[in-house]
């Protein structure tokens, strides 16, 4: 529901272009990350994508509460999703950024819809061990 909002809004605004340019450079570091085997910070950024979405609502209730729920969020999928299993996260966010560039905000509130239920979806059980949570969040060890 919140992203419905953000997205809303977004695709209203008459710069929505210039607006979103900062998340294309996101999206293609997220893609790099991935593509090099960083998964911490192909995570973090994939996660940062949706708290960015908020920030540029200009919403500060709104962005308070997405930073908390992708926290959660990244914590959880960090823990538990098998490696390599998200590859195409960066290719939905390049859908729903192009959706929001045409003006449309039912497709792309369609588009994060498909996205967000794909990384629900793609959230398997796996060694929690196996992996450093505090790499995710930026921190070293």
């Amino acid at each position: 529901m919140l992203e419905r909002a953000v997205l809303d809004k977004l695709a209203a605004m008459p710069d929505v272009k210039t607006v979103i340019a900062p998340l294309r450079k996101m999206v293609a570091s997220e893609r790099q990350a991935f593509l090099t085997h960083d998964r911490p910070t192909w995570i973090r950024l994939s996660a940062e994508f949706h708290t960015a979405l908020a920030e540029l609502s200009g919403n500060a209730l709104l962005v308070n509460m997405m930073r908390r729920l992708v926290s959660r969020t990244t914590l959880m999928i960090a823990s538990v999703e098998a490696p390599g299993n998200n590859a195409c996260s960066f290719d939905e966010h390049e859908e729903i950024l192009d959706a929001l560039e045409q003006g449309d905000a039912a497709l792309a509130q369609s588009r994060m819809a498909h996205h967000l239920g794909a990384c629900a979806d793609r959230v398997q059980p796996d060694d929690p061990g196996a992996f450093d949570l505090r790499s995710v969040l930026g921190r070293s060890t």
